[in-house]
């Protein structure tokens, strides 16, 4: 049976195996001592996961406060140890999204914008104009390896369709921090962050609001296919209409889900 990693980020990394059908789990499989801690070594705060396989995962951060230090650490035993990437920045780093083993792209502060070819052996720092020392890039996905699209502060969108060696901004219709961006394929995509939850249908190139952001500060969606979505922030809520409308699945009074 296959296992899937899962994380949780802050000071220490935390990974659990669970069968990928979570419907079988017997109660007993997840209980709170099936949590493992794996210290990362460093004092930054970590913000994003992405993991090609399940044994290779990589991890960004940067902080604790902004302002500090950003930070790659990748693992290729599950976990069980981690290693420093060299990189051309010192800026806090916010997401990461990789397509396979080799290919990665980081965004984070102060106009970061990063690239691996080669599974991290070298960081390439991308260009978006003249990098402004106030954008946040918080998120980013990569929908193939040529068409990458990261949200940031005060609405900002920006898409690259030749892997990262120019970058445009797209108009989002919003002034909202943007702090998650998620696509189900190379077409449908949702950005969220500040009360906006947004929707692209031609692979980021134009944005729409849609209703059931109007009254929700979501950080972060997540995508099975077109229509089922996942997005957290004040709640976990479950999406089958690929947004127009979500159901809270879990709450906990004062914790915000990222």
């Amino acid at each position: 049976m296959k296992y899937k990693l899962f994380f949780v980020l802050c000071s220490v990394i935390l990974f659990v195996g669970i069968p990928s059908i979570v419907g079988a789990i017997p109660a007993s499989r997840v209980a709170a001592n099936a949590w493992q801690i794996r210290p990362s070594s460093i004092s930054n705060d970590l913000n994003a996961v992405a993991c090609p396989t399940d044994r290779l995962c990589y991890v960004v951060g940067g902080g604790p406060f902004i302002g500090g230090n950003g930070v790659i650490l990748k693992t290729d035993n599950g976990g069980d140890t981690w290693v420093s990437q060299l990189i051309p920045v010192t800026n806090p780093l916010r997401g990461i999204s990789c397509l396979t083993s080799n290919l990665c792209y980081v965004s984070g502060d102060g106009g970061a914008l990063l690239k691996t070819i080669n599974g991290g052996a070298s960081w390439t720092r991308l260009g978006v104009g003249t990098p402004a020392a106030d954008q946040y890039y918080w998120s980013i996905f990569a929908i193939d390896a040529a068409h990458v699209v990261a949200v940031g502060n005060a609405g900002k969108i920006f898409r690259t369709t030749n892997s990262g060696a120019t970058w445009s901004e797209m108009s989002s219709g919003t002034f909202n921090n943007l702090t998650g961006v998620y696509f189900a394929n190379g077409a449908i995509g949702w950005a969220v962050g500040g009360g906006s939850l947004l929707k692209t249908i031609n692979g980021g190139t134009n944005w729409y609001p849609m209703p059931s952001g109007s009254s929700n500060f979501w950080w972060t969606a997540d995508a099975v296919t077109q229509d089922l979505v996942w997005l957290s922030g004040g709640t976990i809520s479950k999406s089958t209409d690929g947004a127009l409308s979500s159901t809270a699945q879990y709450s906990t009074p004062g914790v915000t889900f990222r």
